[in-house]
């Protein structure tokens, strides 16, 4: 990277959801503006996503790379991997999807305390900037995270969730760090979770967040959308639900909450939308059992037929 003192390396991946990533990269522009921006996109072939990249192109890096994989999750972690190895080794990198926001303006002194918080914690691999859904399957008690008021973090417990205690896709990291345990992204956030424990300690989460995966967002697996997901998605109302940004007020009365509680999104963001009901899905499958397994049949299928990857 030219800029050895960018304060933030945000880098967002991308597949096919032109809207949303019109969306994610306007809120970091408005609440990071320090921040030195590069979309990583995974062979969009939609007209609007395409229209999308061509005008991020005139003020942010955008890398059209092939070749990164086409496994459930398309390329994401090969385009991760390529982001990461590009990366300024000691400057703080945060991960973002297209199907996130920023929710709040975030001062630079913050992102200075995280990358502090690094020197601090020496095992420390990764911090979640994101609101926890509630209505994650597994969702974990209040009691399985820890605080510690000296770092204004929480840190999540081993607990039945299958990830999200030492890794989350959505991440702060330190690039030098994890170059220095030879660290590779794994194809499944889970197996990137069991690395991650191989190396660090448990990640942390900031009392007070910036970050949020919007709920009911239009998937593909795989590059792809089986007859079962696009009948979820019909009956879930996936489509576009920005949060409100959080004002000023807002931010302060969170930071002050009492009793303090992890920072669970329901309880503390409200949708644009208020039409959808609480508590939000972040997966159409989830719930609908009959669809879930028909879609694992049709990509079984798919797998079989050699139309998706192996």
């Amino acid at each position: 990277m030219a800029d050895a003192l960018v304060p933030l390396q945000v880098v967002i991946t991308s597949y096919n959801r032109g809207r949303f990533l019109a969306h994610c990269v306007d809120t970091v522009e408005h609440c990071l503006p320090y921040a030195h921006v590069s979309i990583r996109d995974d062979e969009s072939d939609d007209p609007e996503t395409l229209r999308v990249l061509d005008r991020l192109e005139a003020r942010h890096t955008v890398h059209r790379a092939s070749g990164r994989g086409n496994g459930k999750h398309g390329g994401l972690y090969g385009h991760m991997q390529a982001a990461l190895e590009a990366a300024e080794p000691d400057a703080p990198l945060m991960y973002l999807q297209d199907d996130v926001q920023v929710v709040r303006p975030v001062p630079l002194s913050e992102i200075a305390a995280l990358a502090a918080l690094f020197q601090t914690e020496p095992t420390l691999g990764f911090v979640s900037p994101a609101f926890i859904p509630v209505s994650g399957e597994g969702r974990s008690p209040d009691s399985d995270f820890d605080f510690t008021p000296e770092t204004g973090m929480f840190w999540p417990e081993a607990s039945r969730r299958s990830s999200g205690v030492y890794y989350s896709d959505i991440n702060v990291c330190l690039p030098a760090r994890l170059r220095n345990v030879g660290w590779q992204f794994a194809c499944r956030e889970p197996e990137c979770d069991a690395l991650a424990r191989q190396h660090f300690r448990n990640m942390a989460i900031p009392a007070l967040p910036f970050v949020a995966w919007l709920p009911l967002v239009p998937a593909y697996r795989g590059k792809r959308k089986t007859w079962a997901l696009r009948r979820a998605e019909q009956q879930r109302n996936a489509g576009f639900h920005p949060y409100r940004l959080l004002t000023p007020a807002d931010t302060e009365r969170l930071r002050a909450r009492q009793p303090l509680s992890p920072p669970w999104a329901e309880a503390m963001l409200t949708l644009r939308d208020a039409a959808l009901p609480h508590p939000w899905h972040h997966n159409s499958l989830q719930g609908r059992r009959w669809l879930k397994r028909l879609n694992n049949a049709e990509a079984a299928l798919a797998r079989w037929f050699r139309w998706g990857q192996p």
